[in-house]
Formats: structure tokens, C-alpha cells, sequence
């Protein structure tokens, strides 16, 4: 997944800073899957992270901003 979300951050000009993989909670029994958080040098487009969900495996993606 981490390859998967820098060529796609990479394709639209986004620099990864850093990332941090980790297990998702297992809140439903359910334990696949996991969480990766993402700091880039600049804003990701909307667009991105629509073309990130779209794809498959991928949950949910969103952007915080100090």
C-alpha cells in the first residue's frame, strides 16, 4: 500500500515526509488491514485521495491540516 499511495502522491507532485504503518483496531472481529498515516510537504488535492479510495483494498483516506 505504502508503494501504492507514493506513486500516486508522486504522480500529482506530493513529497511523503514521513509515514507510520500500523494494525487497525479490531473493533469488529475483523483483523485485516491496516492504518497508515502519511505527512506530506504540501496540501493533497481532493482529487487524490478520491483516486486513493477509489482504488482497491483502500478504505478511507482523509487530510488533517494544522
Amino acid at each position: 500500500m505504502l508503494g501504492r499511495i507514493g506513486t500516486v502522491l508522486g504522480d500529482a507532485g506530493v513529497n511523503i515526509v514521513s509515514a507510520a504503518v500500523g494494525r487497525r483496531p479490531d473493533g469488529n472481529g475483523d483483523d485485516s488491514g491496516a492504518v497508515l498515516v502519511v505527512t506530506a510537504d504540501s496540501p493533497i488535492p481532493s482529487a487524490v485521495l478520491k483516486h486513493l479510495v477509489a482504488a482497491e483494498d483502500f478504505f478511507d483516506a482523509r487530510t488533517v491540516n494544522p
